[in-house]
């Protein structure tokens, strides 16, 4: 009897397991060079012939038509004919977007390579589905795509059902994902790629760096709204600020204090136009500034 997908997926794992202990048994106990070697270019080229030697056996399973749809959708002259369809989607959207801003209509022929990229992507979509069964969604960003393709669907047919009216501007911009599919033109360019994959591992550690500058910048804010705002007020009475009302306001709560350090340390957009006129009244209130930019600016920003 042939074995099942999921014992050759189980089996598959069982022969990366036993290299990846081979591997390191090698690389701590003999220190050989061989064993160092097998750690580096081999053992990548052995795990890629496991994996071709996974698909190959997955896939031999299959029916031809399966099959041709498989090789046509991984063929480089596919992948220049998504990438060209990618290009022309973003000009197209870029062109859209321009007319929309002067208030302009698109013209028709707009609307028709609107028509024909959806049912590329559709098509597109429908033929990965096809081949690759309920494994398609294996991958979160073919889920991405799937959701994309099935919203600009949705989107094209309310739009022809309700019109064009400003409640369904919302609406129409799910059109606009559809540009995530240019990430997939990363994939064709090997430095891009690795950028990519540099990028999106990065953005775990920035995302947390920015929940503790918020943090941050919010307790400072609560000391601006209890020490500094009392001598900006001083100041706004004895005529400061007359062309400013948002510096009249810089710490006159703690939301507003966030966007005035928002804007002063991190957007570095007109430092001294608050803190001069305070430090200049309360030379004191220096340490206090000097210590939200050491904290925020030499310390927090660095790191991120």
């Amino acid at each position: 009897l042939k074995p099942s997908r999921l014992e050759k997926k189980q089996n598959f794992q069982g022969a990366l397991a036993r290299s990846f202990s081979i591997q390191r048994s090698a690389c701590l106990f003999t220190g050989r060079i061989a064993g160092r070697a097998m750690a580096g270019e081999e053992r990548k080229s052995h795990l890629y012939a496991l994996e071709q030697e996974l698909q190959q056996s997955i896939r031999s399973d299959w029916g031809r038509a399966r099959k041709s749809v498989m090789m046509a959708l991984e063929s480089r002259c596919y992948d220049s004919i998504v990438g060209a369809t990618i290009v022309v989607n973003v000009i197209l959207t870029i062109y859209e977007t321009d007319l929309r801003a002067r208030q302009e209509e698109p013209p028709k022929w707009s609307n028709v390579f609107d028509f024909l990229l959806l049912a590329f992507y559709t098509v597109d979509v429908g033929a990965r589905i096809f081949a690759l069964r309920s494994d398609y969604f294996g991958f979160n960003m073919n889920s991405a795509f799937f959701l994309v393709v099935v919203g600009d669907i949705a989107a094209m047919l309310l739009a022809d059902v309700v019109g064009d009216i400003p409640s369904f501007s919302l609406l129409r911009m799910c059109r606009l994902f559809r540009l995530i599919r240019s990430f997939k033109a990363f994939a064709l360019a090997k430095e891009l790629q690795l950028i990519m994959l540099s990028f999106a591992s990065a953005m775990k550690a920035i995302l947390w760096a920015s929940v503790m500058l918020a943090i941050v910048l919010t307790l400072w804010s609560i000391v601006a709204v209890e020490i500094l705002h009392p001598i900006n007020m001083q100041l706004v009475e004895q005529g400061f600020h007359a062309d400013c009302i948002r510096c009249q306001n810089a710490f006159s709560s703690v939301m507003d204090s966030n966007l005035t350090l928002l804007q002063h340390l991190i957007a570095g957009d007109s430092w001294g136009q608050v803190s001069n006129p305070i430090i200049e009244a309360r030379p004191y209130t220096i340490v206090i500034f000097v210590a939200v930019l050491a904290t925020v600016n030499l310390g927090l920003m660095n790191l991120i």
